[in-house]
C-alpha cells in the first residue's frame, strides 16, 4: 500500500483571519470493481476554506479527518485489476454522464469499455446507481442492502438539484442520516446540494473529475516557460442563490490595473462561445497557474482543462472538494484559496502574492499536475478508474472507523 502524506494547501499569507482545514489523502488502492447506475463522511474531503473558524460543521468534520489520520496506517491492499461493471436502478437520466454512458456501463457492443463481461449484481465490487436528488430520495433509501465491502455507488448530482437551505431538502437529509454503510456518494462537489452552506458536511463519498468541455488542449511542458503567469476567461457567473461573488471580485480587480504576464478575462453571462473564443481560451492555457474560481456552483469544468494542460489550478471555491482525494495530494498539485482573501484585495498584484514564488517549487508543483493529468485525468477511463480506486479506499478507510 502506497500511503500519501495528510496535505496542507500551498497557501502564502492569508488575508483577513480566512481559516483554512485540510483533510488527510491516503492513497491505497486497486481493487477489483464493478458498479450499477440508480453515508459517513469519507477521506474523499480534501479542503474546506472558511472564513469563520467557529464553524461547527468544519469542526465536526475536523475531528473526523483526524480519526482518518490515526487510523490510516491500518489500511490498504493493492489488486491490479478493473473488471467489469453491474448497472443497477436508474431514477432519471442525468446531467454530464457522458463518460458513464461510454465508459462504465458495460454492453456486449463495446468491448473496449472497462469489462468485456457482465458482472453479476452479487459480485460487483460495487453497484453504480443513479440519479440521486431530493425528490426521489425516498426511492435510494428503499434500495436493497449490499455489503459494506460492495457498496453502491450513488450518482448524486443532477442539474437543478441544490438545497439553498439546511430545511429545504428533508428527504436528502433524512437518507444521509440513515448512514447507510452500503451507499458511497458520487459528486462532482461532496457539497454540491448545499451550495449555499460551506460548512455542511459532505455527502459521504468521493468526488469525480468533471469531463473537459474544450478539447485539443496543447499541453505545457513543465521544463519549458509558458506564455503567461496566470490566466482566465469565462463567462460571468455570481453564484446560484447569492452563494458566491468571487468572479465579480475578480473582474474589480482587473478592471482597474493590470499585472504583466496576468490575463482576466470575462465573457457576459448568456454569451455565445465562438471558435475563436475557444482559440483564445486554449491560448490562455499556455500559462504556470490558471484561475479556477466558483461559478454558478463551486465546480466547473475547467479544473478538468487545466489539469489537462499541466497548468496548476487555483481554486477558490469555499467548501469545495477535489477530485480523487484518496488518491492524490492536492498540496503538490494545487493552490486552494479561500474565497474572502479575494474579496478584500484591491488590486491584482494582491492575487500574484498569494501564489508560490519559488522556482523549484513551481516546477515541481508544474510536473506533478502532467503526471496526475496522465495518470487519472486525461481520458474518460482514466476518469473513473481514478474514481474506483478513491471510492477503494474511501471503504477500505470507513471499514475502520
Amino acid at each position: 500500500a502506497r500511503l500519501v502524506p495528510s496535505p496542507r494547501p500551498v497557501v502564502a499569507p492569508v488575508l483577513h483571519s480566512c481559516i483554512m482545514v485540510s483533510g488527510p489523502v491516503v492513497g491505497i488502492v486497486l481493487l477489483t470493481l464493478s458498479l450499477h447506475r440508480l453515508p459517513i463522511l469519507g477521506a474523499a474531503e480534501l479542503t474546506n476554506s472558511s472564513c469563520d473558524e467557529s464553524s461547527r460543521g468544519v469542526q465536526d468534520e475536523v475531528s473526523v479527518l483526524q480519526s482518518v489520520r490515526r487510523a490510516r496506517t491500518l489500511t490498504g491492499a493493492e489488486v491490479e485489476a478493473l473488471p467489469g461493471v453491474e448497472r443497477g436502478p436508474q431514477q432519471s437520466r442525468g446531467c454530464y454522464l457522458q463518460d458513464v454512458i461510454k465508459d462504465v456501463v458495460w454492453t456486449p457492443s463495446a468491448p473496449h469499455n472497462l469489462s468485456d463481461k457482465a458482472v453479476a449484481a452479487s459480485s460487483a465490487m460495487f453497484s453504480f446507481v443513479s440519479v440521486f436528488e431530493e425528490r426521489n430520495a425516498a426511492h435510494f433509501r428503499m434500495l436493497p442492502a449490499r455489503p459494506p465491502s460492495k457498496p453502491y455507488l450513488v450518482w448524486s448530482y443532477n442539474c437543478g438539484f441544490f438545497c439553498p437551505n439546511r430545511t429545504s431538502c428533508p428527504e436528502t437529509e433524512r437518507l444521509v442520516a440513515d448512514d447507510r454503510k452500503d451507499f458511497v456518494f458520487v459528486n462532482f462537489d461532496l457539497r454540491g446540494p448545499w451550495l449555499v452552506d460551506d460548512s455542511h458536511t459532505p455527502l459521504p463519498g468521493v468526488t469525480m473529475a468533471p469531463t473537459p468541455q474544450i478539447t485539443g488542449i496543447p499541453r505545457v511542458d513543465p521544463m519549458e516557460t509558458p506564455k503567461y503567469l496566470l490566466t482566465f476567461r469565462g463567462k460571468m457567473h455570481p453564484g446560484f442563490y447569492q452563494s458566491a461573488t468571487v468572479r465579480p471580485d475578480l473582474e474589480r480587480l482587473w478592471s482597474h490595473s493590470q499585472v504583466n504576464g496576468t490575463v482576466v478575462e470575462f465573457l457576459p453571462a448568456r454569451g455565445q462561445y465562438t471558435q475563436d473564443g475557444t482559440n483564445r481560451y486554449r491560448d490562455l492555457l499556455n500559462t504556470v497557474f490558471a484561475l479556477v474560481p466558483h461559478g454558478d456552483v463551486r465546480w466547473n469544468f475547467r479544473f478538468s482543462e487545466v489539469m489537462n494542460a499541466c497548468v496548476i489550478p487555483v481554486v477558490i471555491a469555499d467548501g469545495i472538494t477535489l477530485p480523487y482525494s484518496q488518491l492524490i495530494d492536492w498540496n503538490t498539485a494545487a493552490i486552494i484559496l479561500p474565497e474572502c482573501a479575494i474579496k478584500h484585495l484591491s488590486d491584482p498584484q494582491g492575487v500574484i502574492d498569494l501564489l508560490p514564488k519559488d522556482a523549484k517549487t513551481i516546477q515541481a508543483m508544474r510536473q506533478q499536475v502532467c503526471d496526475l493529468n496522465h495518470k487519472y485525468f486525461e481520458t474518460p477511463s482514466k476518469r473513473w478508474a481514478a474514481l474506483l480506486k478513491s471510492a477503494a479506499v474511501h471503504v477500505a478507510q470507513r471499514s475502520i472507523m
